[in-house]
Parts: C-alpha cells; structure tokens; sequence
C-alpha cells in the first residue's frame, strides 16, 4: 500500500499512546478530504467556467454533475500520481507561470490588438512560455517515476 509523504515523515513520539497517532491519520485524511470536497462547493468560478466554455444549460442535474466534475478529476490525479510532493511541484510551476508571465502577457496582447497594433512578439512569448512550463512539467514528472522505479529496486 502506497503512503504519501506527509505520512510518513510524521514519526511516534516515545512512550506516546498509540491511539494518538491513530487519531492523528484520520485528522489528516479528514482534512484531504474536506480540500477536496470543498474545491467544487466553495469554488463557483470553477463551475461557472465549466457551464460558459462547454454551453451546458443551467438546472439542479447539470449543476450537481459540474460540481463532482472538479472532485472527480481531483481523485483521477491524486490515483494516478499519489506523491504529494510532485502534486505541489506541479502546482507551483503552473501557478507560477500563468500568474507570473502568461496572464500578464496576454492582458498586454489584448490591450495591443484592441488598438490595432503589432502583439506577435507577445504571442511568441506566450508560447515560450506554454512550452517551456511543459518541458519543465515533462521532466520533473519523468525524474519522479524514474526515482520511483529505482525505489522499488
């Protein structure tokens, strides 16, 4: 049975009872738990971008199904790689990028091609950027099987 990192390195206290440690794994899983069932709860941008990008139409169904879309997609990624370490790697470079030169670049592109000016130079960046934050992503998760792999040995 895979456990994740968190786990692990949390380590029983000599002489500490062993209920404690028990009550101290199901606070954690509680709290995994709450984060990702708060995701599509308490994050309507999620859902609204869902409902606009895809032309669902708005009822009860289709705002239930929206809102387990997130959560279902949150449990597919956290099976598929349960390291939680590379989970935050691959969120930090992410946020990182779209907030630190993606975004900005295409509110300069948009604000150029609504005055009708030159932006190629700005689209170029953007996509260094996309493929840069790939490449980097490619890596770091080929690094993270590889050392599994080599763990197994």
């Amino acid at each position: 049975m895979y456990t994740p990192d968190l786990v692990i390195l949390r380590k029983a206290y000599p002489g500490k009872p062993l209920w404690s440690e028990y009550i101290f794994q199901i606070l954690i899983f509680c709290f995994f738990l709450m984060s990702v069932l708060s995701m599509p709860t308490f994050n309507p941008t999620i859902r609204d971008y869902i409902f606009v990008e895809f032309k669902i139409t708005r009822n009860s169904r289709n705002n239930i199904l929206v809102s387990l879309f997130p959560f279902i997609l949150s449990i597919i990624i956290c099976t598929l790689l349960p390291d939680i370490i590379l989970i935050w790697n691959i969120l930090g470079v992410t946020v990182y990028n779209f907030n630190g030169y993606i975004i900005p670049l295409m509110l300069k592109m948009n604000y150029l091609r609504q005055n009708n000016k030159s932006y190629w130079k700005y689209a170029c960046g953007i996509g260094l950027c996309v493929i840069s934050m790939l490449i980097y992503l490619g890596d770091l998760i080929f690094r993270q099987f590889v050392k599994s792999k080599n763990k197994d040995l």
